[in-house]
């Protein structure tokens, strides 16, 4: 039996696809043939702005994180000082 999946997940793996993880990390943790990624890679990114938006997000989102470990390293008087 076929399996469906909604055009979410499909985005949502796209764009973790984008942002730096494999195809076989992803087929591996969610299950889905490489084939089925690689064609939703294909099909998705090239034509569907949502998978553009799901790619920004996923850009702030790491420059955040880049960030917020950035802060961490700092010392309370740098802290300060940057605010």
């Amino acid at each position: 039996m076929q399996k469906r999946y909604s055009k979410e997940f499909k985005e949502t793996l796209i764009a973790f696809y984008h942002s730096g993880q494999s195809v076989t990390q992803l087929s591996k943790e969610y299950d889905v043939a490489p084939a089925t990624i690689y064609k939703w890679i294909d099909l998705y990114s090239k034509s569907n702005e949502s998978s553009v938006a799901f790619q920004y997000l996923f850009d702030i989102e790491a420059q955040i994180n880049d960030t917020y470990m950035k802060m961490a390293e700092m010392s309370e008087d740098e802290m300060n000082a940057a605010l």
